[in-house]
């Protein structure tokens, strides 16, 4: 799910509707349904009474679950049009704020946080771009700050065709979008072999789940010299 200064103009809106494409492929899928309800049940226990900041929140689908146990969840999008979609979830404006920002740049989010959360937003993460992205996410939360993080796992002939071009680090998916326009979406795929190394500068008590279809991951954020 959820986007941010990506390849092309449409990635930010087509990246958003990452879920919802979650959503029709899992519609009869017994096995993706119980991964998606194991998220979202790992995410309520590690966001309990915790302020948030979510990170290319895209329509809201993980924002209203993780406002069900934090105690404020300020959720970021850099596409207006899809935080209209957000917006129109009407979750409680006391607990719930809603804000235009890129995620390459959190050092001017406004507010104090002790937890993080970026689901289906890693992917889309040009590798370029990656490691900026962690060490600005994990500097704006603070030593001791709860992060959780989920997405896709490769899974052959799921989620639109696989593009790979050479001399390009990132591969994409070509995905017909709600409109009928066809887009070409970053999707970076990881396992725990990847991920270990990428979070473990970060992160104390790393704990990483790996279902058949997606994977996640909870974790408290270390002292970053």
């Amino acid at each position: 799910m959820p986007e941010q200064h990506l390849d092309s103009s449409n990635t930010y809106d087509s990246a958003a509707t990452e879920v919802e494409y979650i959503g029709e492929e899992t519609e009869g899928d017994l096995e993706r349904k119980a991964e998606l309800n194991a998220i979202a049940d790992s995410m309520r226990e590690a966001l309990k009474g915790r302020r948030v900041l979510e990170v290319a929140c895209g329509t809201g689908y993980w924002t209203k679950i993780a406002a069900e146990v934090a105690t404020h969840v300020v959720a970021l999008d850099i596409s207006p049009k899809t935080l209209a979609v957000a917006q129109s979830r009407a979750l409680p404006p006391e607990s719930v704020e809603f804000c235009v920002h890129d995620a390459y740049e959190l050092a001017s989010v406004q507010g104090t946080y002790n937890a993080g959360l970026a689901n289906f937003w890693l992917s889309h993460v040009p590798k370029a771009r990656v490691q900026g992205f962690l060490e600005g996410f994990h500097r704006r939360l603070g030593e001791g700050s709860m992060v959780f993080m989920a997405d896709n796992l490769y899974v052959p002939k799921s989620g639109g065709t696989l593009v790979v071009k050479r001399g390009n680090p990132d591969s994409f998916r070509l995905r017909r979008m709600p409109d009928g326009s066809m887009a070409e979406i970053i999707e970076n795929y990881y396992d725990e072999s990847s991920l270990l190394p990428l979070l473990q500068p970060y992160a104390e008590d790393l704990q990483v789940s790996m279902g058949n279809n997606f994977w996640w991951l909870r974790y408290r954020v270390k002292n970053i010299k």
